[in-house]
């Protein structure tokens, strides 16, 4: 069931404006030969003025109009989708040129999209939109768009990271179907009645996947483990790489892994000998090398960066420059939990004047939480996460920093729910002027919903969100990884609780229109045969466009193991 926050009450908490009307023409689209099995139908429109439209429909034709910010010269074209957001027609773009003032009709006759040696229909990459230069959208109250434009556009599109592309680059790929990849799930255990767990996942420039975790050995001491997994699932000679006493005593723990072109860095926590628990860096070359220098030993304290043993959040990201960033939860020494920033340089070290702390953001003294992170094209650093307002409810914070350190004017933001409601954000990703943040809003009844928020660079949040989406039984609906694919679509992974009260893996699809896909969220359970709970970490997208998610599902011996999924 999707759920949204009442229009009126986001405008009084966030202070959200409609921007006003600009209309310098109306392009009529009349979409033709729809197929029966399709679902929905997306024009995509390119020109002065950019935007992706998407409308379910219920016959063989739909139309819909696009008010038009500027005149000149416009391509246009379509395509229909099945529910699981399998593209199976499309129409041959057009060119049109739309005067100032003036109302132009298109007709776009869809046909059959190329199929593979299978019974499915296969996107065609030679003829795949170019999907960057559209830009993202969101509605309003009125049904209408806001345009949002692309950063850093100069006719070309960006990719899923944010980062801007040549208009020499080759055409992005679709959005993934939703399907499970052949031969996935992979599931791994390791020590007999131990748990294994994967938290993150990363994917570098070959199309390995990097899941980091923990497991334990045979003497029940946890370790940071770190596996390497091929484009068809083969786990690499050699992997998982275990590290168990980094800080010099009780076991170590990864939660964050990022890639840059010739290593990867895992964040994570270890304690030390008399149980303090430090911050924890570690740097390996693409080869599972670890290299001079590492593991970096950083913060000091009961819960160094992660927090609570059953509440870890830490998020990582790379900048353009090579430096790492880690966002977590520090405990100060008064006993709060504090938002935490750090900074290192490309070869480990913690920069001067780093981690960066802030303590009650919303109100209240006593717990700030980093829990993602990331950076935008412009090189400013990402925080989501929660802060205590003076009732001492969880209130959604999303805080942005310059290169420095230094917290930018007017943020953190702070997203007031209605009394007696508290939300966090756990996930963060960016695409060129969108900025999503997925995480949980509990209603006060302790019934969970899973949350999505829309901002712009600037913080504002979109006209319409947050999206809340409440599963079927009504209870424990949880987000955990975020990602934007090339073409703009937003997938998200957690965990949704059953009727029978177990924890499903759960993939959420939401649309650029702002809209959780028809279908979607796909559940998944049982995956390692124990008939108990499923749980999903991070999200990453490869260089094909399919989905990685790593996380973890019970077995018989009612032990977790590692779940690896992939959607294509």
């Amino acid at each position: 069931m999707l759920r949204t926050v009442p229009l009126g009450v986001l405008a009084l908490v966030a202070g959200c404006v409609d921007r006003p009307a600009i209309n310098e023409g109306t392009l009529q689209v009349q979409v033709t030969g729809i197929a029966s099995g399709a679902a929905s139908v997306a024009v995509l429109l390119s020109g002065p003025h950019s935007e992706r439209r998407e409308v379910g429909v219920s016959g063989d034709r739909a139309e819909l109009a696009f008010e038009l910010i500027a005149a000149g010269d416009y391509r246009i074209g379509a395509e229909s989708t099945r529910i699981a957001g399998l593209v199976i027609q499309r129409a041959a773009e057009q060119a049109v040129q739309v005067t100032a003032g003036e109302t132009r009709t298109v007709e776009l006759a869809l046909a059959a999209a190329a199929t593979d040696a299978g019974t499915d229909a296969a996107v065609d990459s030679g003829t795949a939109t170019d999907a960057g230069s559209l830009p993202d959208t969101a509605s309003d109250a009125a049904g209408d768009r806001d345009v949002v434009a692309d950063a850093g556009r100069d006719g070309s599109d960006f990719d899923a990271a944010g980062g801007d592309r040549d208009s020499a680059d080759a055409a992005a790929p679709a959005a993934p179907a939703g399907r499970i990849a052949s031969g996935f799930p992979k599931i791994w255990n390791g020590e007999p009645n131990d748990n294994d767990r994967g938290y993150a996942v990363a994917i570098d420039g070959a199309g390995a996947a990097w899941i980091v975790g923990t497991t334990y050995d045979s003497n029940a001491v946890m370790h940071m483990a770190l596996w390497k997994y091929a484009a068809d699932g083969e786990l690499a000679a050699g992997y998982p790489l275990l590290r168990g006493d980094g800080a010099g005593g009780h076991g170590d723990l990864g939660l964050a892994v990022a890639v840059r072109s010739d290593q990867v860095w895992v964040a994570g926590c270890g304690q030390d000998s008399s149980t303090t628990e430090h911050l924890m860096l570690w740097r390996f070359d693409l080869a599972g090398v670890e290299l001079a220098g590492s593991p970096t030993v950083a913060g000091s304290s009961s819960r160094g960066a992660c927090g609570r043993t059953n509440r870890r959040y830490l998020g990582l990201a790379i900048d353009g420059d090579g430096n790492g960033w880690v966002a977590g939860r520090p405990r100060n020494a008064a006993g709060n939990d504090d938002m935490g920033l750090w900074k290192f340089d490309p070869n480990g070290a913690l920069v001067a004047g780093f981690p960066v702390l802030r303590d009650g953001d919303a109100g209240h003294v006593g717990e700030d939480v980093g829990a993602a992170i990331a950076i935008d094209g412009a090189g400013q650093v990402w925080v989501a996460g929660w802060s205590l307002d003076p009732a001492q409810y969880q209130q959604l914070a999303l805080w942005k920093f310059d290169p420095a350190g230094a917290i930018a004017a007017g943020f953190p933001k702070i997203q007031v729910p209605p009394a007696g409601h508290w939300e966090q954000g756990r996930a963060l990703a960016i695409a060129g002027d969108a900025v999503w943040v997925a995480g949980r809003s509990c209603d006060g009844s302790y019934v969970t919903d899973a949350a999505f928020w829309r901002f712009d660079l600037d913080g504002n949040l979109a006209p319409g969100f947050p999206l809340l989406w409440n599963g079927a039984a009504d209870h424990t609906d949880d987000t955990a990884g975020i990602a934007v694919d090339p073409s703009g679509t937003v997938w998200a992974a957690g965990t949704s609780v059953n009727a029978a009260g177990d924890q499903d893996f759960a993939l959420w699809r939401i649309e650029r229109r702002g809209a959780i896909a028809d279908g979607f969220p796909l559940l998944r359970d049982d995956e390692a045969g124990g008939g108990f709970h499923e749980y999903a970490g991070t999200v990453a997208l490869d260089r094909d466009g399919a989905l990685w998610i790593a996380g973890a599902s019970y077995n018989a011996d009612v032990n977790q193991d590692l779940v690896l999924w992939k959607f294509e």
